[in-house]
């Protein structure tokens, strides 16, 4: 990056870019298997958005995980203490009524929670318009990340 005729924020974009490409196809290799062999119908493509949008957040946390970190073992180190306690917290674990309250309340500022609540109401029924405050949650979520990703990196 340091010698070719690129700027570092063209190289981070482009980078973030390919992630999100391979994100967006296992969440569509995810889909078809949602929409032909569970047989889910409809509702399959609304949680391929939902999960297209969390997969937007995870590659922005690499980024932000990757810009507070001086090496690939501390990042591998940082991802499994966030990462981890961020499944417990949201109910990926288990379900989120039965941790106590004030955990259910930090659970509220982890990602993972929004995730599976706006596909848990979309299994319920839901409809677009009715998950829109867990979309746009989960799309601040990836502006923030981004924010850190880029705060402290400069084009040399």
């Amino acid at each position: 990056v340091l010698v070719a005729p690129i700027t570092l924020k063209s190289y981070m974009l482009q980078s973030m870019l390919s992630f999100l490409v391979i994100a967006i196809l296992q969440v569509l290799g995810f889909t078809v298997i949602m929409h032909f062999v569970l047989g889910l119908g409809q509702v399959s493509w609304l949680i391929a958005l939902i999960l297209a949008i969390f997969a937007l957040v995870v590659v922005t946390l690499a980024v932000a995980m990757a810009n507070v970190t001086k090496s690939v073992d501390e990042v591998s180190v940082l991802s499994i203490l966030l990462i981890i306690p961020m499944a417990m917290l949201s109910g990926a674990f288990w379900p989120r009524q039965v941790m106590p309250e004030f955990l259910q309340e930090i659970g509220k500022f982890v990602p993972t929670t929004w995730v599976l609540e706006a596909i848990n109401r979309v299994l319920a029924g839901a409809t677009l318009m009715e998950i829109q405050i867990e979309i746009l949650i989960l799309i601040m979520f990836a502006v923030v990340f981004l924010l850190l990703g880029s705060w402290k990196k400069t084009d040399l």
